[in-house]
């Protein structure tokens, strides 16, 4: 096994497979806990969750500190996300900047709702990269009812204005959209691959979810079976659409013949910063280092350390990531083998 994922990361100069010499490739960066929505899927904000309410922003400064310690361990991408919407973070504009400033390459996830639309031309004029939405099904009322407050005309209208103005002004500036794979909103694919093409979506990225006992869409009987041969007929088709239309579709494969072998790679090349948690005290959160995927939230990578509090190599190489490591490769937990990336 050892010698397999050696062939796999061929970047580390290391024949241990559970140490990672560089440091991240990618950090998703939490810098807002508020929301304007109650996506029925977020264990933060739906209507009936059961997690306590946040309410935490993080400051500018302390987005320099945590910046500078990522790049002087080799960051090579800053995703800026939240379990909120980021667009609340006043300070997002100036994070943006300063990312840039230090040579990182800067994407953001938003549901792109009535909060972006005072900022589309401040989006425009700044070094955002990369533009990332949710379109969680062709049809805009299941849309409406996933996205639980979100208007549809106001999210397609922010992404039209934001592709014409990118063509207007010639900035590089590409949009995606996510699209969470249910058997509930399947048969909208190929009007979502068509309305993409519609708005000018450059990417159309289709994602899973992890059975969890949360609520009706996030079931055992609304996740898919990854051999399910009907929704990854459409997922094809929808990739074929896109390629004559001009949106690339994006898909892991999904049939378990297909993943003979660990194919996760997270805990090798991503981090996510600043995770809160109620099994964390609220003054650890700045700086905490998780994963960004269901093991963080439902298992036990909730935190790896705190890269404001410790050496960032005692964190990143230290004894709980790579306990996670050494169990993707050899005794994964239950959570990770229901994981299509797995």
């Amino acid at each position: 096994m050892s010698e397999k994922v050696t062939q796999q990361f061929p970047n580390d100069k290391t024949s241990e497979p559970t140490i990672v010499p560089r440091g991240p490739d990618w950090v998703t960066m939490v810098i807002e806990t508020r929301c304007n929505l109650h996506c029925r899927m977020c264990i933060y904000h739906s209507r009936h969750t059961k997690w306590p309410a946040m309410r935490w922003s993080l400051g500018y400064d302390d987005y320099v500190r945590l910046t500078d310690i990522l790049v002087e361990n080799g960051l090579k991408h800053m995703h800026l996300c939240a379990v909120g919407e980021p667009f609340l973070n006043r300070d997002i504009f100036r994070m943006i900047r300063y990312g840039s400033e230090r040579g990182l390459p800067c994407s953001v996830l938003t549901n792109a709702s009535g909060v972006v639309t005072p900022h589309l031309d401040e989006i425009l004029d700044s070094e955002l990269d990369y533009f990332q939405t949710d379109l969680d099904s062709g049809d805009p009322a299941q849309y409406e009812h996933i996205k639980d407050g979100a208007k549809w005309d106001v999210v397609v209208s922010n992404l039209k204005t934001l592709a014409e103005g990118r063509a207007r002004r010639k900035k590089p500036l590409r949009l995606g959209v996510w699209c969470i794979v249910m058997r509930s909103n399947y048969t909208t694919f190929g009007d979502l691959v068509r309305i993409c093409a519609d708005i000018g979506v450059d990417d159309l990225n289709y994602s899973y979810l992890v059975p969890v006992d949360f609520c009706e869409e996030m079931s055992t009987a609304n996740v898919i079976d990854p051999n399910d041969a009907e929704i990854r007929r459409a997922i094809e088709a929808s990739r074929a659409r896109g390629e004559k239309l001009g949106v690339r579709v994006v898909a892991l494969p999904l049939s378990r013949e297909d993943r003979q072998e660990c194919r996760c790679k997270a805990p090798w090349t991503k981090l996510m910063i600043n995770l809160p948690s109620p099994r964390l005290p609220v003054q650890d959160w700045l700086g905490n280092a998780s994963l960004h995927c269901s093991l963080a939230i439902y298992g036990n990578g909730h935190t790896f350390g705190n890269i404001l509090k410790q050496p960032f190599q005692e964190v990143w190489n230290g004894k709980l990531i790579r306990n996670i490591r050494q169990g993707l490769l050899s005794d994964p937990p239950e959570i990770c083998l229901n994981c299509p990336v797995f």
